[in-house]
């Protein structure tokens, strides 16, 4: 059985975030066809056995180097386990020796992200400088790197085409939204349900794939599709804006 590493920043048995919940989702999936290790930052650095991956949690203390620490150690970590294939998440594996197959996930831009910051302190310029840095290092590494690239969204994948140079051939649009287990397209999936309620969680909704609801919204009236998180614009009169919600 091949080995299939999934480079994380957080736990994703957390599922603190959207980029722990594809992970998640990843490893239970493809954990029937390779062995899993998840690479993630911790405390306390410790191999964890769960039901269907190894976490790999690398000790990085807190600190606004903590990124860079972490994907320093994560090459040397990547380097003591046989990894045949590399899922990465947002291109923390850059300075890995290419020993094997990288896929990297793009959940959004650090392009995207400093253009569309508002600057009204220091440390909102700080920042934008730390996104723009992080810009140049993807561009020269890990797009490069990179034998396919996979964007969660149409933006995400313009952005993408826009912003970074030599990828336009590498890019794939894979939605992280749809569980594995569903039959069919999202369409039958819909007309299965005797409920006819929709919800859809995102927070930057043009990157998670709102379009996609819109779409159905108009397809199927008789459907409520109900929309939390980031403010929106829609003419869509069975799609209802319920706002910022806490858990």
């Amino acid at each position: 059985m091949k080995s299939l590493g999934i480079v994380s920043f957080k736990d994703p048995g957390q599922r603190a975030g959207g980029v722990e919940v594809v992970v998640y989702n990843l490893a239970k999936c493809l954990s029937a066809e390779y062995k899993i290790v998840v690479f993630c930052v911790s405390v306390n650095a410790e191999v964890a056995e769960t039901d269907f991956y190894k976490l790999v949690k690398i000790k990085v203390k807190k600190s606004f180097f903590t990124e860079f620490i972490y994907i320093y150690k994560l090459r040397n970590e990547l380097q003591k386990h046989k990894i045949d294939i590399l899922i990465d998440n947002g291109g923390l594996s850059f300075l890995v020796k290419k020993y094997f197959k990288i896929i990297t996930i793009v959940h959004g831009t650090n392009a995207g992200n400093a253009i569309s910051r508002k600057i009204g302190s220091i440390s909102d310029l700080v920042n934008l400088l730390y996104r723009i840095f992080w810009w140049l290092l993807q561009n020269i590494f890990f797009i490069l790197k990179s034998d396919k690239i996979i964007a969660i969204s149409e933006k995400v994948e313009n952005e993408i085409k826009k912003y970074y140079l030599f990828c336009n051939n590498k890019v794939n649009v894979i939605s992280n939204a749809s569980e594995i287990s569903l039959d069919g397209n999202i369409n039958e999936t819909l007309d299965k349900k005797e409920n006819k309620t929709v919800l859809f969680v995102s927070t930057n909704h043009a990157w998670k794939g709102l379009s996609i609801i819109e779409i159905l919204a108009k397809e199927k009236p008789d459907f409520t599709f109900y929309v939390c998180g980031s403010p929106i614009k829609t003419h869509e009169k069975n799609i209802v804006y319920l706002g910022y919600l806490n858990a």
